[in-house]
């Protein structure tokens, strides 16, 4: 049990700071939760902490099944996985559950083993979508029926259930989309 006070100024940016570094402390224990209490008058501070996983976990968006026009990059290629082909996106699934891991995240949770990923994404009817650069997977978006939120159920939605980018393919205007 702790506790801290900032000033004023840039108080929202000294509690973001001090939250990493308490978070980076958590995580070398092995911590599983954290709690945190605040003034109900401080609005800003409730939104910080809302976005670090105190209520924020997964932004959701509702949108029509459109097609998207887009251009693509040639040095890359962008692929559906088949079933005998998910075994390839374990590497980034396990970078994607360490990126939850670190601070703001803080989602300490184990990660499932490759066949694990394997037979849960058979199970909810997953599919990926693969960016690859040279025959390697560098970025991966998983779509699945089921999902985490009471809104959207029904055979209708879809649901991204995770998603990744290796960081040195991040950023780099792969698609356009207009």
């Amino acid at each position: 049990m702790g506790a801290n006070a900032a000033v004023s100024k840039n108080r929202p940016q000294i509690y973001a700071a001090m939250y990493q570094a308490a978070g980076e402390k958590w995580i070398k224990t092995g911590a599983v939760s954290r709690a945190i209490c605040l003034y109900a008058h401080d609005e800003e501070l409730q939104q910080q902490f809302f976005r670090y996983g105190f209520g924020l976990r997964c932004l959701d968006a509702i949108r029509p099944m459109e097609l998207i026009h887009c251009e693509f990059c040639a040095s890359y290629d962008l692929v559906e996985l088949s079933k005998a082909e998910y075994h390839f996106i374990y590497p980034l699934h396990l970078a994607l559950y360490q990126h939850y891991r670190e601070s703001p995240f803080f989602m300490n949770r184990k990660p499932e083993t490759q066949e694990g990923v394997a037979v849960s994404s058979m199970q909810e009817g997953a599919r990926y979508f693969v960016a690859k650069q040279n025959g390697k997977i560098c970025a991966f978006v998983k779509i699945s029926v089921p999902g985490e939120t009471f809104v959207a159920r029904g055979g209708t939605y879809r649901h991204i259930r995770g998603a990744y980018c290796l960081p040195e393919h991040r950023g780099r205007d792969y698609i356009k989309i207009y």
